[in-house]
This record gives structure tokens, sequence and C-alpha cells, in this order.
């Protein structure tokens, strides 16, 4: 949705045209999707997850911003736990090893452990990121 917003900034700067107006309303409606966008997922990234419900609303919000994550995850050729998703869920949302941990409520610890595992279950090479190993990224 950024990018779009900013390809279509661009192009009313570098191609202007008769319908200007009607393109700077286009403007206005992409620049309110991004700032609900940005505020979906910032709000996504200060969710804890410490619950069944609470993965089940952020799984939910998740799926909103980014619908088909889950659906390539599954399409992949290797059986995934629900902690396993979670993680690769929050992985995907860039955030460090802290808070991941701070956000499912565990140790730092747990979370190198289980990547470890997930790196071992899915035969990741050591040094590719797992998202980009499973072309998720």
């Amino acid at each position: 949705m950024l990018k779009k917003y900013i390809k279509n900034t661009l192009e009313l700067i570098y191609n202007p045209s008769p319908n200007i107006k009607e393109k700077i309303e286009v403007l206005k409606v992409d620049e309110e999707r991004v700032t609900i966008d940005i505020h979906q997922i910032e709000a996504l990234i200060d969710t804890k997850i410490l619950t069944q419900e609470d993965w089940k609303n952020f799984r939910k919000q998740f799926v909103k911003l980014y619908p088909f994550f889950f659906t390539s995850l599954k399409a992949k050729d290797v059986l995934l736990t629900k902690s396993e998703e979670r993680l690769l869920a929050l992985e995907y949302l860039n955030l460090s090893t802290h808070e991941i941990a701070g956000r499912l409520g565990v140790s730092d610890r747990s979370v190198i452990v289980s990547r470890y595992r997930l790196r071992k279950k899915t035969k990741a090479p050591k040094g590719t990121p797992i998202l980009e190993y499973l072309n998720l990224k």
C-alpha cells in the first residue's frame, strides 16, 4: 500500500495531467489507507500473545494485513505447530528476539531455541533467514 501511494505521488509530480484534482483525491484516499495500515501494524506489533484467545485475535488482525502469509505457509511441505506459526508471524513483523519474547511471555532463550528447532525442522541452512528460506519474505 505504501509503495502504491509513493508511486502515485511521484507520477502526479512528474506527469501532471488535466485530471489533477481526480488524482489528488486518489492520493488522499491512498494516504488514509496507508495511515490506517500503519496504525494496524503498530497495534499488531504491540499485541501480547499469552492466551489462545490472544492468538486468535492476533491472527485475525495479521491476516487482514497480510492475507496470503498463512496460506503460503500452509503450501510448504512442512507441518508447523501453532507455536511455530506464531514465531514466523512475529518474525515477519521484523521483531527482535527480545521483542518476540516479550510478546509471547517467554525468555529470549526460549525464542532462540524455538528458532533453532524450526530451522532444523525445515532444513534451513545456517545464516539464511528462515522466512527467506521458506520464500515468505
